[in-house]
């Protein structure tokens, strides 16, 4: 998997004094646990992978005990010695455990020196539905998105193009042949998006036709996930504004009726509200402020964003 920025970011939180766990979110499939596996392999004499998808890994944290005896239940587990220091833990999938949630502040506080990150795709979803937050000032958080222009950019081995675009100063008269170039490489973003496993796909195929299954691979992904957002009676709310949230991206939009469907408005907005807490969607407001700051007027119809141009292609 190519380099993601977040690389920095995380090099940073390793090395900076009063560290605390951190707490990466982001929607499925951008890459959290990718990026995570990079560091912890590279950056760390030793890396700990805890998946709270797995029964058994889930088994660690079946009660609460002493931070430090669940490490030594972690050793065991996985054949590890765990060196404040020199160790990290990556908790993946975390919202699947109040407990693991929880044991992240006695971390902070009883071994402030190990190195741990946790990572969920639905963590917004959960404190929504369920009431559920981090300990306060326990932890702190980054957030995933999917890849960037720069970052397709570094995945098809442009470094000459990314060195050429990190010179441009704005008064930087650009000729009309680099232009074109560019917009061309831009244009190949935006129809491959920026989810991981398709930019990977396209850095090696350079085929727009081989990218298609990853992308179906994804949206079913998506689907089947529904039951884990809502009750059975939201179930087909969010599967419709899946299925047709493409069609509106940039629009303003409506919840009654949306898509074409006799859904009522008061289904439609909890649902939207379910599916932008899992970061697939997001709204935008139109703001009348006519002085700072800017203040969004929730009673005009809302812009509809989606998580990734290549889905939405």
């Amino acid at each position: 998997m190519f380099r993601r920025n977040i690389a920095t970011s995380l090099l940073e939180w390793k090395n900076k004094k009063g560290r605390k766990p951190l707490v990466i979110r982001g929607a499925r499939q951008v890459g959290k646990t990718s990026a995570v596996h990079q560091f912890g392999s590279t950056a760390f004499e030793t890396y700990i992978y805890i998946n709270m998808e797995l029964e058994d890994n889930a088994a660690l944290f079946a009660r609460m005990q002493p931070v430090r005896e669940l490490l030594q239940v972690i050793q065991l587990k996985f054949n590890k010695k765990i060196t404040p220091g020199s160790t990290l833990i990556f908790i993946d999938e975390v919202q699947n455990s109040d407990i693991a949630m929880n044991q992240l502040r006695y971390f902070y506080e009883e071994l402030p020196d190990l190195h741990v990150i946790a990572a969920g795709s639905l963590l917004e979803v959960k404190m929504k539905s369920e009431g559920f937050s981090f300990p306060v000032g326990r932890v702190e958080y980054c957030y995933l998105h999917p890849a960037t222009f720069d970052e397709f950019l570094a995945a098809q081995g442009e470094t000459e193009v990314l060195n050429y675009i990190a010179s441009v100063k704005p008064d930087t008269v650009i000729p009309e042949e680099i232009h074109k170039m560019m917009m061309q490489k831009f244009h190949t973003f935006l129809i491959v998006g920026g989810m991981p496993e398709a930019v990977a796909r396209y850095a090696e195929t350079q085929s727009f036709i081989d990218v298609d299954p990853v992308y179906e691979s994804i949206i079913t992904g998506l689907r089947d996930d529904v039951s884990k957002y809502a009750s059975a009676a939201k179930t087909k709310y969010i599967q419709h504004i899946i299925e047709h949230a493409s069609k509106y991206v940039g629009l303003q939009i409506k919840y009654e009726k949306f898509g074409e469907s006799s859904f009522r408005s008061r289904e439609m907005s909890e649902a939207f509200d379910v599916l932008e807490k899992a970061m697939l969607i997001s709204r935008v407001f139109a703001s009348s402020s006519k002085q700072m700051p800017l203040v969004g007027n929730l009673k005009k119809s809302p812009k509809l964003l989606h998580l990734d141009i290549g889905l939405v292609n």
